[in-house]
């Protein structure tokens, strides 16, 4: 995956941010992997919602799936870095 590190010309301003930062299409794994901060950080903020609103459930629903996303993102890294040791 390449990313341009410069948006380019006015041409594109009609395109999302995200969409011109990719010189070829990308799969959900690699923009999930690329943005996985921002993705943990926006459950976050939905899960502070709920608790707010009193939906102490669907909170913890929401924290589930950052837990779940940060655990197998640790996971991948050990395998990454056992395997570039061996």
């Amino acid at each position: 995956m390449r990313i341009r590190h410069q948006l380019r010309g006015p041409a594109q301003l009609d395109k999302p941010v995200v969409e011109q930062l990719f010189d070829e299409p990308v799969d959900v794994g690699e923009l999930a992997r690329l943005y996985l901060g921002n993705i943990l950080y926006a459950l976050e903020l939905a899960s502070l919602s709920l608790e707010e609103q009193g939906k102490g459930e669907d909170a913890g629903f929401y924290r589930g799936i950052a837990r779940k996303l940060a655990e197998a993102h640790g996971a991948s890294k050990r395998v990454q870095s056992r395997d570039a040791t061996h």
